[in-house]
């Protein structure tokens, strides 16, 4: 408790006695008293803190948790002593209390308590981060056994962001190929794609890729294009099945109706399907 509070509590204290006194003598005697306790607590909470403060390390400060002190910045714990933090050269404080208590400045790196220069190879730079090498490559250079070596950029290429894979990619209508690019052979009715993969060209609609050509979707009569990349590329009209490469109408028996799908018969309830006819049940 502190002894503001305290003393604040004794002084309410004083004025409930001092309300239910009649007598102007004890009551003035009762005033003596409070004044002499207040300063004899004044002085008992002076040694207090002078003990206190002698009971920690010098170069630490109070602290209501742990051993009760902890050591100002500059300085950190050994044992029951706080010893001056030794700062190198090309360091600075971190005020931390863990490790070392300082840290290297920009460009330089912590080795055997010490902060050693980093080392940036031609056509590099230092990097924001403490970690890997502590540098890295300028654009259009790619790391190599620490050193930076220039990317080739073949002709029709660019530079790329992609610090994975050559470094480069090939201009619209060139795909990669043997650290080249290579102009893309577009067949009729064909175009280009934008994928660095593959050909580089897709078919048109209503046409299908065969070898290096885009040979057109043949459909048979009452069918229609339905090309999503897969299959035959055409489905059957309603009320036609496929059969082969042909769209043949339904025969639809007694009792019985075009399925959903429309590419079927379903029979109407409640009748039942039984070696194509529809049976009451």
């Amino acid at each position: 408790m502190s002894p503001r509070l305290i003393t604040l509590l004794l002084f309410e204290s004083y004025v409930m006695i001092n309300d239910q006194i009649s007598s102007r003598s004890l009551k003035l005697e009762n005033a003596v008293l409070f004044t002499l306790l207040i300063i004899t607590l004044m002085f008992a909470f002076d040694a207090s803190a002078q003990n206190l403060k002698a009971s920690i390390p010098e170069n630490s400060e109070y602290t209501n948790y742990g051993d009760g002190w902890r050591c100002v910045a500059g300085y950190q714990k050994q044992g029951k002593h706080c010893a001056a933090v030794i700062v190198p050269d090309n360091a600075f404080l971190s005020g931390s209390s863990y490790r070392l208590g300082w840290e290297c400045s920009h460009g330089f790196r912590e080795s055997d308590d010490k902060c050693v220069a980093i080392i940036v190879p031609e056509n590099a730079h230092l990097a924001a981060s403490e970690y890997g090498t502590g540098w890295s490559c300028n654009r259009g250079y790619r790391e190599n056994d620490g050193s930076c070596d220039k990317i080739a950029v073949p002709t029709n290429g660019y530079l790329d962001v992609d610090k994975y894979g050559n470094g480069w990619s090939c201009n619209r209508g060139f795909i990669p190929n043997n650290n080249e690019c290579q102009k893309i052979t577009v067949p009729e009715n064909g175009f280009l794609s934008g994928s660095s993969r593959g050909t580089g060209w897709e078919c048109e609609r209503g046409y299908r890729q065969a070898g290096v050509q885009c040979l057109a979707i043949r459909i048979p009569e009452n069918g229609y294009l339905d090309d999503d990349g897969r299959g035959s590329g055409w489905s059957c009209s309603r009320g036609f099945s496929f059969v082969g490469q042909e769209c043949r109408a339904i025969n639809l028996p007694s009792n019985a109706h075009i399925s959903y799908g429309g590419n079927d018969w379903d029979c109407n309830k409640p009748y039942r399907k039984i070696n194509n006819q529809c049976v009451a049940m």
